[in-house]
């Protein structure tokens, strides 16, 4: 415990001697970041939650921004069945995501793709992951390329016509 101290203390030390406050570090980059959280969306008249997950290959930090380079995102619907539970995978080479709006936004080329058998790819997007209205958006502002599934597409057109 005593040799825990000292280093603790001379660690202590050496940062204070070398003029560094962590306290007010203003920039952070690191390997490998994630962060986790849940968004509650209105479908059918009652409130569901869907569970998301952020990750960055490479991420440099300046609070509430993050700049994510490798960005990667999984939308999981916990409120089906095991059998029937959605989920969506975006994959982008960067964007730049805000901590206190909840908004991912980027100008890079972006890749949607869930368990329903639908997909897009596009360029340009934002992400909102606490929308007023819709709980959880997705806008891709160019899209390349929509594939979907027939039965996927019908399912889907029925949910929105309740």
């Amino acid at each position: 415990m005593m040799r825990f101290f000292l280093f603790i203390l001379a660690a202590s030390m050496l940062l204070h001697a070398a003029g560094l406050n962590l306290g007010n570090l203003e920039k952070v980059e690191l390997k490998g970041f994630q962060t986790n959280g849940v968004t509650e969306v209105l479908q059918n008249g009652e409130m569901e939650k869907l569970n998301w997950t952020i990750r960055g290959d490479d991420a440099r930090i300046q609070k509430p921004n993050y700049d994510l380079t490798g960005f990667q995102m999984t939308i999981l619907d916990d409120n089906e069945q095991e059998a029937q539970r959605s989920a969506y995978h975006v994959v982008s080479p960067h964007c730049l995501y805000n901590q206190d709006t909840r908004l991912v936004r980027s100008e890079s080329a972006i890749h949607l793709d869930g368990t329903d058998g639908f997909s897009i790819s596009g360029v340009g997007y934002d992400i909102y992951l606490a929308d007023e209205k819709d709980g959880l958006r997705i806008v891709i502002r160019d899209a390349v390329r929509i594939d979907f599934q027939l039965g996927a597409f019908q399912k889907w057109r029925k949910s929105n016509q309740q």
